[in-house]
């Protein structure tokens, strides 16, 4: 099976990659979601520890950023923008995606900065610009 250059498993694995390289002193985490395993046992481990709400974002950076206030950087990655957002700029009519935005809002309320993450530049320009501000 060939896999598409911008599929979100790969964008998820070059922002990972990226963060190592660029800021090897910043702590992240990566919730692997999409990551495939070798066997039914693991798959159902691996949901069982997964958190219970919908929409959690994949990837959170709990780096305090001073001069905004905020207490880490959250970001839900995506392949592009047409995944979360129709050609008029609305959020898509998907539960999925209004879930994730759902998270997204909650977490900002709290005090994070929560973002869509769309594509590898998208994401890498928002994660510069967070650690940058820290």
């Amino acid at each position: 099976m060939k896999k598409r250059k911008n599929h979100e498993d790969n964008i998820h694995l070059a922002i990972a990659n990226y963060i190592r390289a660029q800021y090897p002193g910043v702590l992240f985490l990566s919730d692997g979601a999409g990551v495939r395993v070798s066997s039914m046992r693991q798959a159902v481990q691996m949901a069982k520890l997964r958190n219970p709400s919908r929409g959690w974002p994949d990837l959170f950076i709990p780096k305090k950023n001073h001069r905004h206030g905020f207490g880490g950087l959250f970001l839900e990655l995506k392949k592009d923008r047409s995944e979360v957002y129709t050609k008029s700029g609305k959020l898509r009519n998907n539960k999925h995606i209004q879930e994730q935005q759902l998270v997204l809002d909650k977490l900002w309320i709290l005090g994070y900065q929560a973002q869509w993450g769309l594509g590898f530049d998208d994401a890498r320009q928002k994660i510069d610009a967070y650690l940058r501000e820290s």
